[in-house]
């Protein structure tokens, strides 16, 4: 394993921030920054050998500033509250509405957003936050950490850790990478991509609050065998945006493979759910001046259910001083 650390820019408010890229003995690299503690690039062979990055970004530090989520760590919740309000122990709290009406990722200056302090271990690069109380108005001190690591067996993991310090609070956090396997070289977009999904269950939604419900997936959402994200996108209002409910003690979330590059991406968690996002809304330039539209990348998070603060019947994501929450997202690169 070998870490080289450089600086990857300045931010508009004169920080520095630092690049981190791990490359293993497979020549995978994995490339990282303090800022947002966001993965940057992932540069990965195809059937042939040839190496591409398959992650959706920028080559500079101004167009992460400029575009939120890239890659970047996700909370102190990841996804939506509705209305930005939720009741903890008696208390009330109101939280920025940023997404209409609801609460979006943490708010508006959400982790995704800060500067990050970092250490470089033998095999890894650790991220380290302190979000203090009031932060966006979330209650309560917390210590965050995000531990990204990379294997010769071409495994990326994530261990997402957060520990409150003096009074409850609520943690949901995860990495928003958009991905998509053709690579930079060609702007394709991630119709063609074959997505199985270890789920039979999903959660609809209005304006991205889930109803209540979880229901069985109908053929429009069933990816339970693999089918291409473009055979019934056309049959979803808006395109897909929806939280998937992961099978109870297993951890294969999901599997996405490209046919014309022979590349895949396994995903496992520990999380109870995944949220497939088939980026609709996308349009930037991002690296190499390529022009990133409408459905050329998507992304697969793992997470907790949103907005379970308000449905009791949804797993929790209230934690206590002397809990510690501790979630894993595994990326396993392979090609056929």
């Amino acid at each position: 394993m070998n870490i080289d650390v450089t600086d990857f820019g300045t931010l508009s408010t004169g920080e520095t921030v630092k690049k981190f890229v791990l490359t293993n003995n497979n020549g995978i690299a994995v490339s990282l920054m303090n800022y947002g503690a966001t993965m940057v690039g992932v540069s990965c062979p195809d059937r042939t050998g040839q190496f591409d990055d398959i992650l959706l970004g920028f080559d500079t530090i101004e167009g992460y500033e400029n575009n939120q989520y890239f890659g970047s760590t996700i909370g102190r919740f990841a996804n939506r509250i509705h209305r930005g309000r939720f009741i903890l122990d008696g208390n009330t709290y109101q939280l920025a509405c940023n997404d209409g009406e609801n609460h979006l990722h943490g708010g508006n200056i959400g982790f995704n957003m800060k500067m990050w302090g970092w250490e470089v271990h033998a095999d890894n690069v650790q991220f380290l936050l302190t979000s203090e109380d009031k932060d966006e108005l979330y209650p309560g001190c917390v210590n965050v950490s995000v531990t990204y690591k990379l294997t010769d067996n071409n495994e990326i993991t994530m261990i997402l850790k957060a520990e409150p310090t003096d009074t409850a609070t609520i943690v949901n956090m995860t990495n928003h990478a958009f991905i998509n396997l053709a690579g930079q070289k060609t702007e394709s977009s991630i119709l063609d991509h074959t997505l199985e999904i270890n789920s039979n269950q999903y959660l609809p939604h209005v304006s991205g609050i889930p109803t209540g419900e979880i229901k069985t997936v109908d053929p429009r959402f069933d990816f339970t065998l693999g089918k291409k994200v473009g055979d019934d996108i056309d049959k979803v209002e808006g395109g897909y945006d929806h939280n998937y409910c992961l099978k109870d003690g297993q951890s294969f979330c999901a599997r996405l493979y490209h046919d014309l590059s022979g590349r895949e991406l396994e995903i496992h968690t520990s999380q109870h759910g995944v949220q497939f996002y088939s980026g609709n809304f996308l349009d930037t330039i991002g690296k190499n001046g390529n022009r990133y539209t409408k459905r050329t990348g998507l992304c697969l998070e793992p997470q907790n259910y949103p907005d379970n603060v308000n449905q009791p019947s949804f797993p929790s994501s209230i934690l206590r001083p002397g809990e510690v929450y501790e979630h894993f997202i595994t990326w396993k690169l392979s090609t056929r």
